[in-house]
Formats: structure tokens, sequence, C-alpha cells
């Protein structure tokens, strides 16, 4: 069902922070209370997805958007034009701004976050604060998954002049998140040298994250993957091994034990139905430095998985086949979380929410459209398209803030 309404996604999560009060029925376990799960995707425009005739196929996302109990809603637009500003929004529902999110903080090294970033002042009301007091069967069952950057995730992070801001911060009850942004291929390749070898760089060819001169942004290099752990040092831990090929089969593993675990340790005890549970899924794919696997950037080539260059046109370069490679690679990713909820009892009672963070990434100034004489069929100076939208991210043009949305209601 596609319907044609302008939102916002402050209003969104607004709307979400309700339906998580209105699951508040008494202190008695339901077997009815929905499941909530908010997808989020990065940098991906308007037009990427197969449904706006993307030039990557998106099979997954496509067939999922024509399933009874799906909305696909084409005039949803992002609380950012940037990756932090839509994610404070995504929490709380409210403006960034009142949340004191002016554009993008992160940090690699979690002794060096901004020192006078505090997301949040006060202790704004988020949506992993709702699940908290969304009654017991919601217990431990809020986790964030992939990209964070809305500050560090060490629960001492005071001591070293910056402030925490981590998802336990901020409600959830687990997570397993890079603090920052990571590419999306082997991510965290850079955190130790006998790892080195393993980095798929793609068609930068070269670490892009860093410079890495001196020992500090060698710090910065490693862009690894942490979780909650309150017997290790700052309450965290991350990954000692390295990480696979494709950065969003990590997060889609990471939401897959999850889902499993819950279901395992709480159908028993609830008469044959696993309790609710509320996750976010912030994907990297396709934020740059955006790489894909070379088994995908094949199939592109060959057109098995993107559209093939309109004749006479130039074959696709490798920016565009890593960024085409990426999208493919997203799609399965969510194919995967979608099967794995029905596989698991929870698909038919879980309200899902897939949304990018903005528009794509390259601008073209001053007019806020691109051209490129060299390629007149491919109109943009990045891969990722915003279709006949003016603007991209960055922009307060519509292409910068108009973005994909698909919402699948609870039964």
């Amino acid at each position: 069902m596609e319907v044609r309404r302008k939102i916002c996604c402050s209003a969104l999560i607004q709307l979400l922070l309700v339906s998580f009060a209105r699951s508040q029925v008494g202190t008695h376990f339901s077997s009815s209370k929905p499941s909530f799960l908010f997808i989020l995707i990065d940098d991906v425009g308007w037009a990427d997805l197969g449904y706006n005739n993307g030039t990557a196929h998106t099979p997954n996302i496509d067939t999922w958007a024509k399933r009874p109990g799906t909305m696909l809603m084409q005039d949803l637009h992002s609380g950012g034009t940037v990756c932090s500003p839509t994610r404070a929004t995504v929490l709380t529902g409210r403006n960034h701004f009142r949340d004191c999110v002016d554009y993008v903080y992160g940090c690699s090294d979690m002794t060096s976050c901004v020192p006078d970033f505090e997301f949040a002042p006060s202790r704004t009301f988020t949506v992993g604060d709702a699940v908290r007091v969304a009654g017991p069967d919601y217990d431990d069952g809020a986790i964030f998954l992939g990209k964070w950057h809305l500050g560090s995730f060490f629960n001492d992070s005071e001591a070293y002049g910056g402030k925490t801001s981590s998802p336990i911060t901020h409600g959830f009850h687990h997570f397993n998140a890079t603090v920052e942004v990571t590419q999306t291929s082997t991510a965290n390749c850079m955190c130790r040298p006998e790892w080195e070898h393993l980095c798929n760089f793609g068609h930068y060819g070269r670490m892009v994250h860093c410079e890495a001169s001196n020992t500090k942004q060698i710090a910065d290099c490693c862009q690894n993957y942490w979780w909650d752990d309150a017997s290790s040092p700052h309450g965290v831990t991350n990954l000692t091994w390295p990480s696979p090929d494709d950065d969003a089969s990590y997060i889609t593993d990471a939401f897959e034990r999850f889902l499993r675990q819950r279901r395992k340790a709480t159908v028993a005890i609830r008469g044959g139905h696993p309790a609710p549970f509320a996750a976010q899924i912030s994907f990297h794919n396709c934020h740059i430095p955006f790489v894909g696997t070379n088994s995908s950037k094949e199939a592109c080539k060959r057109g098995e998985t993107c559209r093939p260059p309109l004749e006479g046109d130039l074959p696709y370069t490798e920016l565009e086949l890593d960024y085409y490679a990426c999208l493919t690679e997203l799609d399965d990713a969510i194919g995967r979380v979608l099967s794995n909820l029905q596989q698991e009892g929870y698909y038919e009672n879980t309200m899902i929410f897939l949304a990018s963070d903005n528009g794509p990434e390259r601008n073209c100034y001053p007019t806020g459209f691109c051209a490129r004489a060299d390629r007149p069929n491919r109109p943009t100076e990045g891969p990722g398209s915003a279709g006949p939208l003016r603007g991209r991210k960055r922009d307060i043009y519509e292409g910068g803030h108009h973005v994909p949305f698909i919402n699948r209601r609870s039964t």
C-alpha cells in the first residue's frame, strides 16, 4: 500500500512513544503486547531503492513494501540533513536543536569525545526510557545495534573530559554498536596491525577515516564494535576478532542472536508466547566510506543485482559499483531481519519502521542540482540518487531530507 502524506521523523517517534504508553496495561504479562523495530539506513536517497527506480536491485525491501499490513510512504522528511541530528530526533521525538545536536557529534577514541557535548540535557525522555517504563513484559528487552554517533560509550567519560552518552545512558538495556561511522566492509580492520592485510578499502584504495601520522590519530583509525559489559573497564567491551567483509551481516547476526535468545528465555514462562522487545538497528550502509564486497560488485557488473547502464553509456565506475553493492548487501541484511522475525514468531505483532537519516552524499553547490557532461544519463556527482528532488545531504533543499520510508503496523 502506497501512501503520500507528508510526515516528519520526530512526529513519527512521538507516535511510537504514545504506542509504548498504551502498551502499559497493568503489571501482568500479556501475550498481545507489540514489539517495535526501527531500522535506520544511512545516506540512502529517496530514489536509491528499487521501488523508486533505483539502479541497485533491492528485492527484499520491494517485496516487503507490498506485503499486507505494510505501508510505503513516499513523503517522509528526516529530522536533520546529517547523521547525528536525525539520530537525536529518532530517540526523543523532539527537534534536534532542543537536544543540543546541531551537527555531527562523534568520536573514534572515546577518551577524546567532544568535551562540551551533552546530548538531550536534563535526561530528556527517549524511546529507550519508554521501554523501561512500559511494564515487565519489556524487561531487558531494549537493544541498540549499529551506528550510534551521539557520544561516548564509556561510563566514566567525564574522567577524560568528555560526556557519557551511550545507548545505556539513554534508556536501552543493551547495545552492540560503533561509536561513530565505519566503512561497510572489514569495519574494524585497522584496530590491530595483524588484521590490516584483511582490509578492503574498495575504490578508495586506502583508509579514509583518518590520516595515521601520530599516536592519537592511529587510535582514531580503529572503528570497532562495543557492547555493554558491567564486568569490564568503563562498562564496555569490544570485538577482539576481525569483523566480516560485509558489515551489514555483522549487525544482522547480532539482532538474530538477541531475538533468538529473548524468545528462548521467555517463551516457556509466558504460555508459549515470547516476550516483546524494542530494537533500533542503525546500519552504516551506505555512508562514506561505502565499500562493497568483491562478489557483490561482480554481480552488479554482470547485471544480476543492478540495472545495466543505458545503451551507449559508460560502464559503472568503481565508486558506483561499491555503492550499488553496498545497497544490495543492505537489502540482503534487511531481508534476513524480516525472515528472522517471522521464524521466531514475532513478525505479525511487530511494528516496523524503515527510514533513511538524510539524502545521498555529495552536494552540488550552489544550485542543488548535479550534472556531469561525461555521464549525462547518470546526472549526479555521487552515485546516490534523490531522483527528481533538488538537493542532497546537508542541503535544506528537499533532497536533503525527503527520504525513503516504509512502515508495518502490528496486528
